[in-house]
């Protein structure tokens, strides 16, 4: 899925804590190059937030779409959910 992102500045950056950027350890949160970052400490990253809301919609798609379509695996091949009178005829 491609994203309209704007690439003026990092979507993350590794390694705060060794940073000037450390600083977000602290509040949870930074502005850097004029955009919002989120702090991850179990990985010592900053994310920025569009990029964050834009990965939350893409898994929601994702989700909607495989719920949706409801697949089944019949003869390694992928069919859609068939209602019980479809399935009685291909038998």
């Amino acid at each position: 899925m491609e994203s309209n992102l704007p690439k003026d500045s990092p979507f993350g950056i590794r390694g705060v804590s060794e940073t000037q950027l450390s600083v977000a350890r602290f509040f949870g949160v930074i502005r850097f190059c004029g955009r919002h970052y989120t702090y991850f400490p179990d990985t010592d990253e900053l994310v920025r937030d569009d990029v964050l809301r834009w990965d939350a919609e893409r898994q929601l798609k994702a989700q909607d779409l495989a719920i949706a379509t409801k697949v089944n695996m019949r003869d390694g091949l992928l069919f859609p959910e068939l209602s019980a009178k479809d399935s009685e005829s291909l038998a």
